[in-house]
This record gives structure tokens, C-alpha cells and sequence, in this order.
């Protein structure tokens, strides 16, 4: 994972984003590899959920256009597990909304 990938999952809980990114300039090494003991342990601070829907996707927001179009949650993932299972693509549920889990294969 980037520096701005892990950024842009944490950007909402800005105690642990000063934690681990709060003295880098990501401007300057945003493109550059974290190490995967600080993800790990950001994330395992990180009281951010996500869930599988019934349409194969990941996501944040159970809203009610999901509900409307009969969608449902299959499983609830803390942001961890989600990474260990998807790494660095569930930064495109923060910067899209969803992922498509299908694409992953």
C-alpha cells in the first residue's frame, strides 16, 4: 500500500491519521510503499466497517438506494480484514464508493 492509499482510508479518523501520517509530506512520498506493520496497525485502531453486498461489491454505505434495488448485506468486514483479503484495492470503495469484487478475479 501507498502512503496515499492509507491517506485516503483513514482521512475521516484524524487521530489516527496524525498518528501515522500526520508528520509526512504526501505530496513528496505519497507514491512511496508503507510499511505493512503500520497499515496493519492503523488499521486494527480503525473503527471504519465495510460489507459484501448480494451484487458481489464492497462497500461503506448501506443507503437507501442499495436497499431500493434489493440489495443486501452478506458479510460486514472491519477495514483490516477487508485489506488483508483485498490489499490495496478497497482504496477504490473511499475514491469510488464500491468495488466490484467480481473485477478481482
Amino acid at each position: 500500500m501507498k502512503y496515499w492509499q492509507l491517506a485516503a482510508c483513514i482521512a475521516e479518523e484524524k487521530e489516527i491519521f496524525n498518528q501515522y501520517l500526520g508528520s509526512i509530506d504526501l505530496i513528496k512520498y505519497g507514491r512511496e510503499n508503507i510499511s505493512e506493520d503500520i497499515v496493519h496497525e492503523a488499521f486494527l485502531k480503525s473503527k471504519v466497517k465495510m460489507f459484501i453486498t448480494s451484487d458481489n461489491s464492497l462497500g461503506l454505505n448501506y443507503n437507501d438506494y442499495l436497499k431500493k434495488i434489493n440489495c443486501n448485506i452478506i458479510e460486514t468486514l472491519t477495514i483490516l480484514e477487508a485489506y488483508k483479503r483485498y490489499g490495496d484495492k478497497i482504496t477504490e470503495v473511499f475514491d469510488y464508493g464500491s468495488l466490484n469484487l467480481g473485477s478481482l478475479k
